[in-house]
């Protein structure tokens, strides 16, 4: 008996029961459900400091960890491109804080170019870091509420 039980779960005749509870034919996909209400955003960072890759992360975290955005590399999608620079403020005393640049702008997908939008630069010392990524991610919120974005 267990040798044809073994065969026929070989041969894929018998399946695990499949949970289709809640499922709707043409529901989209889970993924696609999470990103549905959600703003696509492309992060590019540019620099080597400690302090500025630190704040970079921070930033990245932020945004990921937003109800309002998801991160995306996808060119063919719509979506705010944000580019943060970042150079080590004072040679002389390295690791203390980061000079930032960040720009944004907004591809609405399948176009090589991309529309400027604005840009802000400033610098943080290493425990102003959550302070300046809260000031940049509510100055993201903002940029897409006033040219309605979402």
């Amino acid at each position: 008996m267990l040798q044809v039980v073994l065969s026929i779960l070989m041969l894929g005749i018998v399946q695990a029961p499949v949970d289709t509870a809640g499922v709707v034919a043409g529901d989209p996909p889970p993924a696609a459900v999470e990103t549905q209400n959600r703003v696509a955003i492309q992060l590019d960072f540019s620099g080597d400091d400690p302090v500025g890759t630190l704040f970079a992360d921070k930033l990245r975290a932020a945004l990921e960890g937003s109800p309002r955005f998801y991160l995306t590399n996808d060119n063919s999608k719509r979506r705010l491109i944000i580019v943060v620079q970042h150079v080590d403020r004072d040679c002389r005393e390295r690791n203390v804080s980061t000079v930032y640049s960040v720009i944004w702008t907004h591809n609405p997908g399948e176009i090589y170019f991309a529309r400027y939008l604005t840009a802000t630069v400033g610098f943080t010392p290493i425990d102003g870091i959550d302070q300046a990524v809260a000031g940049l991610v509510l100055e993201t919120e903002s940029l897409v509420e006033r040219l309605g974005l979402e």
